[in-house]
């Protein structure tokens, strides 16, 4: 290992690049790249210039070509049990799904749409924790995208000739319009906001559907606010 080695500069070469990725990724949990980076670690601590390098693999080399087919003809077919299993697969699975979600929210968070999600959902690592626990259905879908029978949407897409709402020419009919704003929906809103004990506004969006208590009269009001929008603009 390189922690042993008496030299002070180490080279490590590695034709798998992903396992020099992996080693070098410091949420990467598997117990082999915990183990590499620690010895990495006692290398650095004692001194040692440490380089990890990629390598090509065995392709051209006649010899290392014939090794590689045999091991691979040997995993093929051998009816032993594994040799390794330090690493349980409910592991495995639990940091893919972990690897993905933090790539999700990556995207999720680094992109220009989804807007009205993003004010009930602006981490997509909590919102994978919510979605599940909702009964969604096609009102509830509209109000959290903010795509559907709202005189807003509809006219972006000439399915209706003003964006306005009817409380005000001057007003476009959109999501947060018909939630938080809306006088002809005032009693609804003051009626849940003393039910949940919190004020209906753009910031306390995404605090009163992460929270299981408020939550569900939160949906059951934007359903019964979107049913009354797609009856009137007849959608």
């Amino acid at each position: 290992m390189a922690a042993d080695h008496l030299a002070g500069t180490v080279g490590i070469y590695s034709d798998s690049s992903s396992a020099l990725l992996t080693i070098q990724n410091p949420k990467a949990l598997h117990p082999l790249a915990v183990e590499a980076r620690e010895h990495l670690r006692r290398a650095l601590l004692q001194g040692k210039q440490i380089s990890l390098y990629w390598i090509r693999a065995h392709a051209g080399l006649e010899g290392n070509e014939r090794a590689d087919h045999l091991a691979k003809e040997a995993a093929l077919k051998s009816k032993c049990a594994f040799h390794y299993d330090s690493c349980p697969v409910s592991f495995i699975k639990r940091n893919i799904r972990s690897q993905s979600i933090d790539e999700w929210n990556r995207r999720y968070r680094a992109g220009d749409t989804a807007g009205v999600t993003k004010l009930f959902f602006p981490d997509a690592e909590e919102a994978y924790g919510v979605i599940g626990k909702i009964k969604v259905d096609r009102f509830v879908t509209q109000v959290l995208t903010g795509h559907g029978g709202f005189s807003e949407y509809l006219y972006r897409f000439k399915c209706k000739d003003s964006p306005s709402c009817v409380c005000d020419p001057g007003c476009p009919e959109s999501v947060l319009h018909t939630l938080l704003e809306c006088p002809i929906y005032d009693y609804e809103r003051h009626k849940l906001e003393k039910q949940i004990e919190i004020k209906m506004t753009k910031e306390n969006l995404h605090i009163i559907i992460g929270n299981k208590k408020t939550r569900d009269p939160l949906l059951q009001y934007c359903k019964k606010l979107a049913i009354s929008v797609n009856n009137r603009n007849k959608t």
